[in-house]
């Protein structure tokens, strides 16, 4: 009558589900030192998480112009470019914002140091630094300063952006020609078209990025004991 539809039991568990998922997390976030690095169910809900976000967003927001999607990208990199690498060079703390921030400030909910909470990670005001889903994390395997290696969610959507509009593109030029359409390069296999050369190129831009990473760490001492 209302023109609602009935609540499926399986509405009333996903959405049951979903809040109790989602409220333990936040907790084991408030409540753990590190808890990215320390506790597996934690760092594997919040790339859970960080993966839906990204679906979600590439699902609503579509590009309809190679010409935006080209200014766009060209934009984010310059932005990733200063605020990563630049902000550490007239930073009085030398380090990079955008680090700070996909990290939480780097040390507790209350304000103390990175240094402090290595020191005396018992401190209650060194937990809950960890609790915004901004970024992919995955704990560093045999390291004994432990740590995560991070991936921001903006690394993903951005170029995704493009991945998806040369997906919806090559599914067009498909479409048309089924119907009797002239099209040019029509993609008939997997490896035509544009998706599988923007996944390369994304690919290579993923391992590119890494490899500056290392070597900027390497150059600043930062991997030396």
């Amino acid at each position: 009558g209302c023109g609602l539809q009935e609540l499926s039991w399986r509405v009333l568990w996903a959405t049951l589900s979903g809040f109790t998922w989602g409220i333990t997390w936040l907790y084991v976030g408030f409540t753990t030192y590190q808890p990215a690095s320390q506790n597996p169910f934690y760092w594997i809900s919040q790339n859970v998480f960080g993966a839906i976000v990204c679906i979600d967003f590439l699902s609503i927001i579509r590009l309809n112009s190679i010409k935006v999607a080209t200014a766009l990208l060209v934009v984010a990199f310059v932005y990733d470019i200063f605020f990563v690498f630049l902000t550490p060079l007239f930073m009085k703390s030398g380090e990079s914002v955008m680090i700070t921030v996909a990290t939480g400030g780097g040390g507790g909910a209350g304000g103390e140091s990175a240094d402090y909470c290595e020191k005396y990670p018992e401190d209650s005001q060194c937990w809950g630094n960890d609790v915004l889903p901004m970024v992919f994390t995955i704990p560093r395997i045999h390291d004994y300063r432990g740590g995560s290696s991070l991936l921001g969610l903006g690394d993903i959507i951005l170029p995704g952006l493009l991945i998806a509009f040369g997906a919806r593109l090559d599914a067009a030029k498909r479409l048309s020609s089924k119907i009797g359409l002239e099209v040019s390069h029509v993609p008939h296999k997997w490896y035509q078209g544009y998706l599988c050369p923007l996944m390369v190129a994304y690919a290579v831009g993923l391992m590119g990025g890494r490899g500056a990473v290392w070597w900027y760490r390497g150059r600043n001492g930062i991997n030396k004991p």
